[in-house]
């Protein structure tokens, strides 16, 4: 009897049905591309947002002859290595490593932009690196578009340093490829193992930048005895990075100071945090992403008022057939259960339809996403149908006085 009731209604005034049918289609459509621009626009907006948080930059402050006494001492190395350990493990900060060094890499046709200039002149053969450690993927959420990220071996200075390319050097390299560059006065056999997603930024201390035209490199650990200018300004860059403060900022240099002169060294400074305010996603991605959450809602509504009121036009037209049915002994939440599958129909058919049509056109959803919206369409455009159907007076509609 179910399938009975379902197949009447289905067949009721076909082409209506088809026209409610393509309307619910159209909008999963919208719904589908919607959502995609939504959830790309929500990601990029809270990237960003979490790049412009305020990090504060820790300084060394060996200049002129305090820079050459310090760069003549071997025994600095070891001292720089307690400061390194001392700021990845205290928790008064997260410490991120962000190193600036170019680096400089022979007989390469890359980018333009991936290339240094120095007063409107190229530096030969220079490129953007980075050095990083682990929390800098974590705090500005790194992602790849290619490739794996480091490994916790990969931090070791080895025969072979793997490195992270920016989305611009992806036309002009491969992963797997092998690359000889001069870095920091040493020669380093390198192997791209990855390429860095196009939408991925970090707050340099003095603004934010993206990493497109960025070379990244591990923040290297020596395992075997190096010279020693090339260690001392490893290591010194590797513990002048940046903090995100978890206590008060005169508590954390109080702390760095004690640290520096307990092993030697002329106390580091921290500099204030910088904070930015988002020019190219800021207002505009939040408006974007506002936009998008209405025209899903607007679309989701309007489509369930829609279907809402198709239906309670066939319980006016089938009321004579419902009481009849009543009286003959079926039960009245037989009919509400054909009433609710005939609309989970409708809307899981055209659900699936609209999502293979969106997949041709690149904006395919995840089919359980749109599969818990058409449940949820369903329940709420069940509402007011069985509301109109609970309200159905058997005998008035019997003699057609309803």
């Amino acid at each position: 009897m179910l399938f009975d009731l379902l197949k009447t209604s289905l067949l009721y005034k076909p082409k209506k049905t088809l026209l409610l049918f393509f309307q619910i289609i159209v909008s999963f459509i919208v719904i589908s591309i919607a959502l995609s621009f939504f959830i790309v626009s929500n990601g990029s907006v809270a990237k960003l947002n979490r790049v412009t948080q305020s990090i504060c930059k820790i300084s060394d402050n060996y200049f002129g002859d305090e820079g050459e006494a310090f760069f003549s001492r071997a025994d600095n190395v070891g001292a720089l290595k307690k400061i390194y350990k001392w700021e990845n493990t205290t928790d008064l900060f997260n410490y991120i490593l962000i190193s600036h060094q170019n680096v400089y890499i022979e007989n390469k046709k890359w980018p333009e932009n991936c290339s240094i200039y120095f007063e409107g002149e190229k530096i030969s053969d220079a490129y953007y690196s980075l050095q990083v450690n682990p929390e800098f993927f974590r705090y500005f959420d790194i992602d790849l578009s290619e490739g794996i990220v480091f490994t916790e071996e990969d931090y070791l200075l080895d025969d072979n340093i793997p490195i992270l390319m920016g989305s611009d050097y992806k036309n002009y390299c491969s992963i797997g490829e092998k690359i000889e560059m001069d870095y920091i006065g040493a020669i380093l056999q390198c192997t791209v193992i990855g390429f860095i997603d196009d939408n991925s930024y970090y707050n340099n201390g003095n603004g934010i930048e993206n990493l497109n035209n960025k070379i990244i490199l591990p923040s290297l650990e020596l395992t075997d005895e190096y010279d020693t200018g090339f260690a001392l300004r490893l290591f010194l860059d590797k513990t002048t990075g940046f903090i995100q403060p978890n206590k008060d900022l005169n508590a954390i240099q109080n702390e760095l100071t004690q640290q520096c002169l307990s092993a030697d060294l002329l106390p580091f400074t921290i500099q204030g945090g910088n904070s930015f305010y988002l020019s190219m996603w800021g207002l505009e991605g939040n408006q974007l992403r506002s936009i998008f959450l209405s025209m899903l809602i607007l679309v989701s509504v309007t489509t369930v008022i829609c279907v809402s009121l198709n239906f309670c036009l066939k319980i006016r037209h089938f009321k004579k057939n419902y009481s009849i049915y009543i009286s003959n002994g079926i039960r009245r939440k037989n009919i509400v259960k054909s009433i609710i599958i005939e609309i989970f129909i409708l809307n899981t058919i055209a659900m699936f339809i609209a999502n293979n049509i969106c997949f041709l056109i690149g904006q395919s959803q995840n089919i359980l996403l749109l599969f818990g919206i058409a449940i949820i369409m369903t329940m709420i455009s069940s509402i007011y149908p069985i509301s109109c159907f609970k309200k159905l007076n058997i005998a008035t509609a019997i003699r057609g006085k309803e």
